[in-house]
């Protein structure tokens, strides 16, 4: 219960820095790495799995479609992730991250036609689903 109250606390602590100020905090990153270390959700069988997703992921920063932050904390989840379910994962992240593109789509058309496209703060889908997927594992 510890454990995933930590998480939920530190998953939103993300959600609210990406959606306002559009930035993932380094700080609150590796708080989240530390607990999961601490409650035993990282094992040593995951640092391949890490470096397979910094590669990854890394050209997908290079393409400028996700932000450093992003990476970082897709990182740092996959690191407690079994292999098993990394693809899970990244379907849930797409389908809320789609969710939440529509929100802001309908948001900027009816509601706040003047706000500039600042783009989606991805942190919030990648938290939701890490945090699901992590709570169920343990």
């Amino acid at each position: 219960m510890t454990a995933e109250v930590l998480m939920f606390f530190i998953f939103v602590r993300i959600c609210y820095t990406d959606i306002f100020y559009r930035k993932i905090e380094n700080g609150v990153l590796v708080l989240l790495l530390i607990t999961l270390f601490l409650f035993g959700l990282i094992n040593l069988n995951s640092q391949l799995l890490v470096s397979l997703a910094f590669l990854v992921i890394g050209g997908i920063f290079l393409k400028g479609i996700i932000a450093p932050g992003d990476i970082k904390l897709v990182a740092v989840i996959l690191a407690a992730t079994d292999i098993n379910y990394v693809l899970l994962f990244f379907v849930m992240t797409l389908f809320i991250g789609g969710v939440l593109a529509i929100v802001y789509l309908i948001k900027n058309r009816f509601v706040d036609s003047s706000a500039k496209n600042n783009g989606l703060p991805y942190g919030v889908p990648i938290s939701i689903s890490g945090f699901l997927l992590l709570v169920t594992s343990l």
